[in-house]
């Protein structure tokens, strides 16, 4: 940059500025290209801080589906005093992965386990519609406690979401005569998986 003297034209009123003052004279270059240059980084960049963040998708454990056993019941935000398969289905976001699944819940009974598994059903065209599940995680509670916790999966078998072919579900088994509260089960899905 260089400075360039710039003489003032005078009006006739008292002006307390001196009669030249110093201007910045920056180059001929455009400043446009550098600032859509910039502009189009910065976009780019929040693009990919919004593809990376994981998002968690939970379901209550109270609407979940009995089928077979006895389903319990509600109280205080607990699903309570039930026994066999619960089902809770998941609608996932096409080619993301999962990358862990987590059950949450309060297990005191130092007799039973709650057991839950994060399943595929192969849905595509020409397939045996009887066929086994896929198990893709698979959590189990283990002795008792008072308070609240967590079991977490982070080894998903068959991570990648394709809701073309398949079906997604958890199924949470808990065996007759518990005395285990469930809260919620969720699943972590990226793009990729640390």
């Amino acid at each position: 940059m260089q400075f360039i003297p710039r003489q003032l034209v005078s009006t006739g009123s008292v002006d307390s500025r001196s009669k030249t003052e110093q201007v910045t004279k920056s180059p001929q270059r455009s400043r446009v290209p550098a600032a859509l240059g910039l502009l189009a980084f910065c976009v780019c960049m929040v693009g990919l801080s919004e593809a990376a963040k994981a998002e968690r998708i939970c379901k209550s454990a109270i609407p979940m589906q009995a089928l077979g056993g006895n389903a319990g019941f509600e109280f205080q935000g607990l699903r309570v005093q039930a026994d066999g398969d619960l089902f809770a289905d998941f609608q996932l976001p096409d080619g993301q992965r999962i990358c862990s699944f987590r059950l949450k819940f309060r297990d005191n009974d130092p007799n039973f386990d709650v057991t839950a598994t994060l399943e595929r059903k192969n849905a595509a065209d020409g397939v045996n519609p009887v066929s086994n599940p896929q198990v893709m995680g698979k959590v189990v509670s283990s002795g008792a406690k008072a308070k609240t916790r967590s079991k977490t999966d982070s080894t998903i078998t068959n991570p990648q979401i394709d809701t073309d072919n398949f079906s997604y579900y958890v199924r949470v088994s808990l065996p007759a005569g518990n005395n285990i509260e469930l809260i919620n089960v969720c699943v972590t899905v990226l793009p990729t998986c640390p």
